[in-house]
């Protein structure tokens, strides 16, 4: 883990940014206030959209884990699946940049 950017590196060794995110939403899981697992360290597909949506930035996963489980309590559900990470209302790095350069590219 490169704690300078609080990023789970995934360069180098693919395994090993693996094992990392694993632990990493593993642990965040544990704390969550659901009553259902959601087994997000064991679904490669969830790991995978976790990964892309968030960069691997700690503090990423983590408004994306609170805003979906957010949004799963207040719609009834007590685990987190895609549907619920998908419409959760989280907006990514990588989105929030694509919105703010298509708002700048407008201003010009």
């Amino acid at each position: 883990m490169n704690v300078r950017s609080r990023s789970v590196s995934v360069s180098g060794s693919r395994s090993l940014g693996c094992q990392r995110l694993v632990r990493l939403l593993s642990s965040f899981e544990r704390t969550l206030p659901l009553r259902e697992p959601s087994g997000l360290a064991a679904a490669p597909e969830l790991r995978g959209l976790i990964q892309r949506r968030t960069s691997g930035l700690i503090g990423e996963v983590a408004g994306l884990l609170m805003s979906a489980t957010s949004f799963a309590l207040t719609h009834g559900k007590e685990r987190l699946d895609r549907l619920v990470l998908d419409h959760c209302g989280y907006c990514g790095p990588s989105e929030r940049r694509a919105i703010f350069e298509a708002s700048f590219a407008r201003v010009r």
